[in-house]
């Protein structure tokens, strides 16, 4: 039996609501069962990021579709919780412009801060009733340079482990934001949350977290 996988484009909240109806109507059709990957860059990790907070999302996607396209739909703003999460993440040592990407953009489009880390995304992806999810981040000024299909520049997450496929290096996904030196552990630190790791997938802005964090 083939490994089927799905494959969810870049595109901020079009890909977002894209790659959910198109999960919604592969349920219907009794497709979603035979997926055994899904895969998303920028717009398509912020639907896959929302999903796997429920452990059987698979089985109850049309009303997390409903759900979901209700809180996007409202008109709302709360600048004094972004100024609250902005400052909170200013007191990490690795704070940089992901965050406030994160915070101005991320949280306004989606009307929310999630806190929760991907490691936590592992019950929602091994009992098997899920898709596998691999998210991917790239780094544009080498995409340029090396070609799209270069894997020099992807950089891959996944509940379990993440790293760069070009150069084989990868880690624990708990250990994200930790110090690595030749390969080591030298400090373990907190685990970067879902949150900002949504900044990180589809920021254009900003020099990939992963490029100054290479183990």
């Amino acid at each position: 039996m083939p490994n089927i996988a799905v494959l969810g484009s870049g595109g901020g909240l079009r890909a977002m609501i894209a790659l959910l109806g198109t999960l919604a109507e592969m349920q219907k059709q009794g497709l979603l069962d035979a997926v055994m990957y899904l895969c998303g860059v920028s717009g398509s990790t912020w639907c896959m990021s929302t999903l796997y907070n429920e452990n059987n999302w698979a089985k109850n996607i049309e009303g997390l579709e409903k759900e979901l396209c209700e809180k996007l739909s409202k008109d709302t703003c709360h600048i004094r919780e972004e100024f609250r999460l902005l400052k909170q993440a200013a007191e990490d040592e690795l704070f940089s412009l992901t965050d406030v990407w994160d915070t101005f953009f991320v949280y306004s489009v989606l009307k929310l801060h999630d806190p929760t880390k991907l490691s936590q995304h592992n019950d929602a992806s091994t009992k098997g009733t899920n898709p596998y999810p691999i998210y991917a981040a790239v780094e544009y000024s080498k995409l340029s340079k090396e070609g799209k299909t270069s894997p020099g520049p992807w950089f891959e997450y996944t509940p379990h482990e993440s790293g760069l496929s070009g150069l084989g290096a990868f880690v624990s996904t708990k250990a994200l934001g930790s110090k690595f030196q030749g390969g080591t552990l030298r400090e373990q630190k907190e685990e970067k949350p879902i949150g900002y790791l949504q900044g990180e997938s589809r920021s254009p802005l900003i020099p990939s977290w992963a490029r100054c964090n290479r183990p």
